[in-house]
């Protein structure tokens, strides 16, 4: 499956902003975190991102300072232009 691909499936299945993450991969998919573009080729997939029966794990969430960096396990934190557009109103 290509990338484009991927982040569209993972979409699908993202959970609402501020609720409990499902490690669907669609925040890291779409774009790298600062501290994955430390070590990520400009343009690739991130480095740290692993894959374990169909759900995104980052691997850095093991150190206590990249949780906090990245918010990991607080919930999904990555809003998508649908959920925007239903904020301010545009869209049902």
């Amino acid at each position: 499956m290509n990338r484009e691909m991927e982040i569209h499936r993972a979409l699908e299945v993202k959970p609402p902003m501020d609720t409990p993450c499902n490690h669907c991969g669609w925040c890291c998919l779409r774009e790298t975190c600062d501290l994955g573009a430390l070590s990520t080729p400009e343009g690739d997939e991130c480095v740290h991102l692993a894959r374990d029966s169909g759900k995104y794990y980052c691997r850095l969430a093991d150190t206590k300072s990249a949780r906090l960096w990245l918010h990991i396990g607080e919930g999904c934190n990555s809003i998508s232009v649908g959920e925007t557009l239903k904020m301010l109103g545009l869209a049902s």
